[in-house]
């Protein structure tokens, strides 16, 4: 049996356009400073790459960039910002799916790369850890990146994590969770953490704290240190 994560996006870009928030995303300011900056250095790319949670397509674009690409697959739950993100970055392949489920028709292993932004907090990290455990090929990598819940307010036992969208305020609920707990969730579907990051920002008058976890199948991290 599946267990599915206890928190999703409750509200907020969902009110919003594919367009409008792809607009949002290349003119914010924390895209620029902070997110590239700090990112960039880890997608060593190369092979088969996927996109979890792509939206626009924002980062999925960034990845084609790269050489050494030979596949690149983004895939989001909104059928809205798929289709957007194939006239964004027509060179990569999108799908509509469940990231919490997503088992590549290609089999096991398939991809040596797995890149996951601002969305894995509340697709939920035990999801994430068991799509890239199935996902991710032996000697690949993935690179998650997220927000530290704990600069958010806590409501109910859940973090609300707000954003600025032109004058709108947009509000995501997200889990309670902490750079440990995803780590714990890492180890518990046999990934093993290679690298992290931690970058503070000060955005929209709030401060953040974006964490940038780089991990790989735990056999081969024990196989490298013995």
């Amino acid at each position: 049996m599946i267990l599915l994560p206890q928190y999703r996006s409750t509200s907020g870009f969902a009110d919003l356009s594919a367009e409008t928030y792809h607009r949002w995303r290349l003119e914010s300011q924390f895209l620029s400073r902070i997110e590239r900056p700090r990112i960039l250095p880890f997608l060593r790319a190369g092979g088969r790459v996927l996109d979890l949670g792509a939206g626009s397509g924002v980062w999925t674009a960034e990845i084609v960039k790269q050489q050494a690409v030979t596949d690149v697959v983004g895939i989001d739950d909104s059928t809205e910002m798929v289709d957007y993100a194939r006239l964004y970055c027509p060179d990569a392949a999108f799908e509509a799916a469940d990231a919490r489920l997503y088992r590549d028709a290609r089999g096991q292993g398939s991809f040596d790369l797995i890149i996951g932004g601002m969305s894995c907090d509340y697709i939920g990290f035990a999801a994430v850890a068991r799509v890239v455990q199935y996902n991710l090929h032996p000697r690949g990598r993935a690179v998650l990146w997220f927000l530290d819940p704990t600069r958010y307010r806590l409501s109910n036992g859940f973090r609300i994590k707000q954003w600025q969208v032109d004058d709108q305020i947009i509000s995501i609920r997200v889990g309670n969770f902490s750079l440990f707990s995803v780590a714990r969730e890492l180890r518990k579907a046999r990934l093993a953490v290679r690298a992290t990051s931690t970058v503070f920002s000060l955005d929209d008058g709030i401060e953040r704290m974006l964490h940038v976890v780089e991990c790989i199948h735990q056999r081969k991290f024990q196989s490298n240190v013995v």
